[in-house]
């Protein structure tokens, strides 16, 4: 028996057959089943709520006993091959400015529970690799910088940072419900995680305040290490709030702000290694950064290189197929170290070095390179901040790929998927700090390759995260990212900072911006922007001179938080939302304050009340000061009324 469900809420099968509806929810299967009944194409007039069948049970097709049974070739084709339009997944887009024949409208689409067979698989999870492999590589790369002179923990941070965003993608893509509970670990979507780029800042920065301190580079990161395990406790907490109540005291406006700030701290480190890295760039010396090649910072070859990777990426996008627009990031990376490989610079020397790769060895794995776990006290509070944006975050991108999916956004399915999915963000961050390395997160560019490619099936993700196991085991392509010129990565991840930068604007304009969030997005930037375009400000505290070192430590954690951009502008966007009231038309009317008042101007000769008229509109206040308003507004009309 199969209980049968609405065919027009499940979005890939009703757009493939728009005039069929029927009663009430399914599975794939029993979907496979209608389109079997009703030929793909007539709709049945009535459907009963129980069907007894026989099933395939790998694909859930329909199987009647009259249905001969595939030939071998047939079962290679349908196990092996399938019936996607490769081609179009591979034609370029050679009129970009064409608003008909994409290829892309021309592929199948498939459901987060449909069947793949083993090529589409294949393919699709290279895909999503080549998708997320510049953004995972990235930050163990720019943090990897601080320990110059040392390849192996550059190649290990880099392998284990591809291993565990593969072991993290299994852990989320699969989904495990916790006995005895409602609750889940894991999304149960295509949701692939990564190398988050919310605390490369306050990593780069932390290291290099203990490393001035006398410290080594194992024994600062390790601190660091320490200190992502503690946060990881806030991420784990906001997976059990319901979305209602976070959406309240963090509002998307808010987030916006906070990922605008993160964005724009990150764009200064990409320039830096645009023009050669970070340490020409601060020190004023001849780069070391660019294999053999040994310029000044942001010389013109340098420039050169980057801006050739920017615009290969433009190239990309206009005229790629939809297999290599998903993967630009990859392909541009690689033909630009090629560029880099077979060039030199304006005294001779290459841009690239195999030293690293010589060095590297053919197989690795996690925990070859280990650092001692402890704790640098004064990060806390900035990495804290950090999983409550990221856990924010996170939310927006399970929505958007159970969007993609095809799911219900109200549905019970989608609720589980973010619970699972956030819940799951915190125990990867975990296990990644256990595996020596950076917190871990979901991705969001995946989704764009979902509405690339229209497949949206979690046999994708698996063969996703089976090739990012293997891009970490290989240690030489460890070694080989490690070794791909400054200005290269430089030129890919300035575009990249500047893409997270973007996604803050659209999401602090997913509201309309009334005066009193104007008011506090300008006092928030204010100090959120200004100190990270001249951390210098915050030095007002000196923490030389301060004893004991208790006292010390707490310093020395105002201090950092103070020239940590987001930090300091999250802080004050949430004391500000706070304390400010509500605007005068955004008065609470109920308790449940998704209702509120609009004011009108008040006539004297219509019944009282009559000028208030409800407004369903999403609050812009904070709900812990909805009493505090509601009593001043009471007393307001007491007053007016001269009852008071």
């Amino acid at each position: 028996m199969i209980q049968l469900y609405d065919l027009s809420k499940s979005m890939p099968f009703a757009r493939r057959n728009p005039n069929l509806t029927f009663t009430d929810a399914v599975s794939p299967a029993a979907l496979q089943i209608l389109l079997a009944m009703s030929d793909g194409n007539k709709q049945p007039e009535v459907i009963k709520e129980h069907v007894d069948v026989e099933l395939d049970a790998p694909t859930g097709q329909f199987m009647s006993s009259d249905k001969p049974s595939r030939t071998t070739g047939q079962k290679i084709r349908y196990y092996g091959i399938g019936d996607y339009d490769y081609l179009a997944m591979c034609t370029p887009s050679l009129n970009p400015w064409s608003k008909t024949n994409h290829p892309d409208d021309k592929m199948k689409f498939y459901g987060p529970d449909e069947f793949m067979p083993a090529l589409l698989t294949f393919i699709m999870g290279l895909q999503h690799a080549l998708a997320m492999v510049g953004g995972i590589i990235t930050p163990p790369v720019l943090v990897g910088y601080a320990a110059r002179g040392d390849p192996e923990t550059q190649q290990a941070l880099v392998s284990a940072a591809l291993i565990v965003s593969g072991i993290c993608s299994l852990i989320q893509i699969i989904r495990f419900k916790i006995p005895g509970t409602n609750y889940y670990i894991g999304s149960g979507l295509l949701s692939v995680t990564g190398t988050s780029f919310t605390f490369l800042a306050i990593t780069r920065e932390s290291i290099a305040i203990q490393m001035k301190d006398g410290k080594s580079f194992d024994e600062a990161f390790g601190a660091m290490l320490g200190v992502y395990m503690v946060g990881t406790i806030m991420e784990g907490l906001i997976s059990f709030i319901p979305r209602k109540y976070i959406k309240k005291i963090f509002p998307p406006w808010m987030c916006g702000l906070t990922i605008f700030l993160i964005g724009s701290a990150l764009i200064k480190s990409g320039i830096q290694a645009w023009g050669g890295g970070t340490f020409c760039a601060t020190t004023g010396k001849p780069c070391v950064d660019v294999g053999d090649s040994h310029l000044r910072y942001a010389h013109p070859s340098y420039i050169g290189l980057g801006f050739f990777v920017l615009v290969l990426t433009v190239f990309l996008e206009l005229f790629g197929s939809p297999f290599m627009r998903s993967a630009q990031v990859a392909i541009a990376l690689l033909i630009g170290y090629a560029l880099a490989a077979g060039t030199e610079d304006v005294n001779g020397d290459p841009y690239t070095s195999n030293s690293k790769i010589d060095a590297a060895p053919a197989i690795t794995f996690l925990w070859v390179k280990t650092f001692r776990i402890g704790f640098y006290s004064p990060a806390i509070l900035p990495v804290l901040i950090g999983f409550l944006v990221s856990g924010v975050e996170s939310i927006g991108d399970i929505s958007a790929t159970g969007d993609t999916s095809g799911l219900d956004a109200d549905g019970d399915r989608q609720a589980e998927a973010i619970q699972g999915g956030l819940l799951a963000d915190s125990i990867n961050s975990f296990f990644a700090a256990l595996a020596m390395n950076l917190p871990n997160t979901t991705f969001s560019q995946n989704n764009g390759v979902i509405a690339l490619t229209r497949v949206a099936s979690r046999m994708a993700g698996l063969g996703c995260a089976i090739w990012l196991i293997l891009f970490g085991i290989l240690g030489k392509l460890g070694a080989f990212f490690t070794s791909i010129p400054a200005p290269v990565l430089g030129g890919m991840t300035t575009f990249l900072f500047a893409s997270i930068t973007v996604s803050g604007i659209k999401v602090m304009g997913t509201k309309t911006i009334t005066r009193r969030i104007r008011f506090i997005l300008s006092v928030s930037l204010m100090f959120g922007l200004g100190v990270t375009l001249f951390p210098e400000w915050a030095n007002f505290l000196d923490c030389s001179d301060v004893t004991p070192s208790d006292l010390k430590g707490l310093c020395q954690a105002a201090s950092l938080t103070l020239t940590t951009g987001y930090a300091v502008g999250c802080i004050t966007a949430l004391i500000l939302h706070g304390l400010l009231p509500a605007d005068p038309t955004h008065t609470p009317l109920f308790e449940d304050d998704t209702v509120h008042y609009q004011s009108q101007p008040i006539d004297h000769s219509i019944k009282e009340g009559a000028c208030m008229i409800p407004v369903k509109e999403e609050p812009d206040h904070n709900p812990l000061f909805v009493w505090f308003t509601d009593q001043f507004q009471k007393m307001l009309a007491c007053e007016h009324r001269g009852t008071c």
